[in-house]
């Protein structure tokens, strides 16, 4: 019998399947979000693999730091998501709260926020300044205030520039504060009102002067 190739044609073999790409965890609702991970070219010398090293070790930081902000900022960025401006007010006096530290106002000084994270404000302010078309955020605040003539110097506390900055921020109204519940907590609210529960402290205008300062120092 003639076993020859054509009456037993070698089989052809599958393919290898493509190699795993790495995933790119990317939240696009939390600023910074999104960390590029490319393949690394193959090193050719000993001080090219360091550097790849090094580079991976800084990308592994980043995506853990991700993943604390992912948690950390979730509740706030999906109240905001949802046009839920009163529960994402509220979560955000308990986020900075939690970050400083500290579990309500009355633990939180003006000396604490001269000390509060650049970085944390930045990102808060991203968050409520994207779902609220800019209408909203610590940056809107800080614009009107300095616009009323408010300033970075924490010695002097003038009450009639903060009447007039409640005033426009839609805080009161008939010259007298409005209380929290009946604030208007729809876009419909005047420029700059939220966040709003974060500046009701204890320690009263103290507090206000000593926030705008560590905002205009942070760059907000």
């Amino acid at each position: 019998m003639n076993y020859s190739n054509e009456a037993f044609p070698t089989p052809e073999l599958p393919s290898p399947p493509e190699p795993l790409q790495p995933e790119v965890y990317s939240d696009p609702g939390l600023p910074g979000s999104g960390l590029i991970d490319q393949q690394p070219t193959q090193p050719e010398t000993l001080e090219e693999l360091t550097q790849q090293i090094a580079q991976l070790e800084t990308k592994l930081t980043q995506a853990l730091e991700l993943l604390g902000d992912i948690y950390r900022y979730g509740k706030l960025r999906d109240f905001l998501l949802t046009g839920d401006f009163r529960a994402a007010d509220e979560e955000t006096t308990l986020v900075m709260l939690e970050i400083a530290g500290h579990g309500n106002h009355e633990q939180m000084t003006p000396e604490d926020v001269l000390q509060f994270p650049c970085s944390a404000i930045q990102l808060i302010d991203q968050l409520w300044l994207k779902y609220s078309k800019g209408r909203f955020g610590f940056s809107v605040q800080n614009r009107i205030y300095q616009e009323l003539g408010g300033t970075d110097d924490i010695t002097l506390i003038d009450m009639n520039l903060l009447h007039r900055v409640g005033d426009r921020l839609g805080a009161r109204a008939n010259n007298q504060w409005i209380p929290y519940n009946d604030l208007d907590f729809t876009l419909s609210a005047p420029e700059g009102c939220f966040p709003a529960k974060w500046w009701d402290s204890p320690y009263g205008a103290k507090m206000i002067i000593y926030f705008s300062a560590r905002l205009m120092a942070c760059g907000i």
